[in-house]
């Protein structure tokens, strides 16, 4: 019996028919929802907190910083841009502040002792025709401002000081412009007349430091629009 048993061990056993399927893996589920949710923020209360921050607020730098906040809130709570589109837009106009904001760190003047007395002397830099040009092209007009403004009386200066004064002024002109419109969505009250006042001191500005600017006629309609707000 047990010759019999072990050589009906050594007989391999095929089975009949086709075999039982092998068992595959569930199929992998991933949530994207979970990815792609963004999280629930109340903007409309933000809004209101920094419009109320505005109200009381006196320096114009910082209230434009806050009226750039707010205006990225209510983009925000309305969905009126793309969330990276309302960031890149207060992005740019705090960049724009700070730019503003930043002191000239170049000496104007020294001072030194004659006889008791303080004698002022200007510091006038070199003429570099060449840097002005680079900034004009790489559309820096503050900067092309800069390097010319001490060299006007040169007739080589003119043209390109022309040309700086009107990139500079129109920049300045579209960016007056772009706060009128915000200010007109803003509701009635000191806030939206504070940041009106913003957009008036602007404009002003322009007519004040450069009269012969070709945008002159120009910046006087815009101005007279915005006073009558």
């Amino acid at each position: 019996m047990f010759l019999v048993a072990l050589a009906l061990g050594c007989v391999e056993v095929k089975p009949y028919g086709k075999g039982p399927e092998p068992m595959g893996k569930p199929p992998v589920t991933v949530d994207t929802a979970v990815d792609s949710a963004r999280p629930d923020i109340d903007w409309a209360a933000l809004e209101e907190d920094l419009a109320d921050l505005m109200e009381a607020e006196t320096d114009t730098d910082r209230l434009e910083r806050l009226s750039a906040a707010h205006a990225l809130a209510g983009d925000m709570k309305r969905g009126a841009a793309h969330p990276d589109r309302a960031v890149e837009s207060y992005l740019s106009r705090l960049i724009e502040v700070e730019a503003r904001a930043t002191p000239d760190e170049l000496p104007t003047g020294i001072g030194f002792t004659i006889g008791g007395g303080i004698v002022e002397e200007e510091i006038v830099e070199p003429l570099d025709i060449e840097s002005a040009r680079a900034s004009l092209a790489a559309g820096d007009y503050r900067e092309a401002i800069a390097s010319l403004e001490a060299h006007r009386d040169d007739p080589d200066v003119e043209r390109l000081w022309d040309e700086a004064v009107d990139g500079f002024v129109h920049a300045e002109r579209e960016r007056a412009g772009n706060l009128y419109v915000r200010a007109r969505e803003m509701p009635e009250g000191e806030v939206r007349d504070a940041a009106v006042d913003d957009v008036v001191d602007i404009l002003e500005g322009l007519l004040r430091e450069y009269p012969d600017s070709s945008y002159v006629e120009a910046i006087e309609r815009n101005l007279e629009l915005v006073r009558n707000e």
